[in-house]
């Protein structure tokens, strides 16, 4: 009689448990993440950055109806993104989209994007690439051509 009542408790402080996490889940899993126009409205900004220049953290927040924590962690729980690191990498792929065209040199890419220097813009560039960003330049319009490299 008592294993009987011992194991009773314990699988009732188990379910007790259970549904505790299940809370905790729901309140923090699903609401943690951005709603689909949330996340629609931060792409569309960030890919429009080229023409109005790229947003900061405070835009973003008031765009989406947020504060900017919790636009921070929610970005990071719908895409798995650092919010800064996703504008980054947005920034070098449009970066490297005109580089291909041959339209701009390196210094004027790096203004246009909004870039602290030129020499900033190359580092990142090549951490992203692997190459500088006229030697991407020069590559990609050989390749236009149709020259070999």
């Amino acid at each position: 009689l008592l294993i009987e009542a011992v194991t009773t408790l314990m699988l009732v402080e188990l379910a007790r448990h259970l549904r505790q996490l299940d809370r905790k889940r729901s309140r923090h899993g699903d609401s943690m993440a951005l709603a689909a126009w949330q996340l629609r409205r931060i792409q569309e900004r960030i890919q429009a950055s080229a023409e109005a220049g790229y947003p900061a953290l405070n835009e973003l927040a008031d765009l989406c109806g947020l504060s900017q924590g919790h636009l921070a962690r929610a970005f990071k729980a719908s895409t798995g993104w650092q919010i800064h690191k996703y504008i980054t990498e947005e920034r070098l792929n449009t970066a490297k989209a005109m580089l291909a065209k041959g339209q701009f040199n390196c210094e004027e890419v790096s203004a246009r994007l909004g870039f602290k220097s030129p020499g900033y813009f190359s580092t990142a560039f090549r951490r992203m690439t692997g190459k500088t960003p006229t030697e991407f330049r020069r590559q990609a319009l050989a390749r236009s051509v149709g020259r070999p490299q």
